[in-house]
């Protein structure tokens, strides 16, 4: 049983990730950001640790996970 729950909580966890990637890439081609870095960890888990775009609209640096905002 413990087993089938966490099959569950990974496709969960999936499904969160998916989620956040269409928003992120779909608010960078709007325009809203050039670029964003996003980290969740949910309890011990690190379900998105992404980088996405460029610092700015002009397109030189791109973020990194390593980037501090």
């Amino acid at each position: 049983m413990l087993v089938f729950i966490n099959v569950l909580t990974a496709q969960k966890n999936e499904l969160i990730s998916r989620e956040i990637n269409e928003l992120v890439n779909s608010s960078i081609e709007k325009g809203a950001f050039p670029g964003a870095q996003v980290f969740l960890k949910i309890d011990n888990e690190i379900i998105i640790n992404k980088s996405y775009g460029f610092h700015t609209y002009d397109s030189i640096i791109q973020v990194d996970n390593n980037h501090i905002y």
